[in-house]
């Protein structure tokens, strides 16, 4: 999912990359990356987290809530702007609403 915070309201756009695909192709995520200029990417699923391409990818400070740890990083653009990436679990895996409001508040304040 590729989304802008624009004041109070949230732009997203669902973009599919398969995770039982071999790999992710690096242009396709930096083209859609370039493309709608997001300040965010939240990725459903650690599956799909672990195949996101590598190219253009700087490593940020893990988010700790509750003694667990969630990774998280930037992309960086074509004009220089980075844009924060993490990834949340797939709510078919089990998800706790109010454990990753508190994780994707921190990541989206700091």
């Amino acid at each position: 999912m590729i989304g802008s915070v624009h004041g109070s309201n949230l732009w997203q756009t669902t973009y599919s990359f398969s995770p039982s695909s071999a790999s992710i192709m690096p242009t396709e995520v930096c083209e859609a990356l370039d493309k709608y200029q997001p300040e965010y990417v939240v990725v459903w699923g650690k599956r799909l987290w672990d195949k996101m391409p590598g190219e253009r990818w700087q490593d940020g400070e893990a988010i700790v809530v509750d003694g667990c740890s969630t990774a998280t990083g930037a992309y960086l653009l074509n004009n220089g702007r980075r844009v924060k990436t993490m990834a949340v679990n797939h709510p078919s895996v089990g998800y706790s609403w109010d454990y990753w409001y508190r994780v994707l508040e921190k990541f989206f304040l700091h």
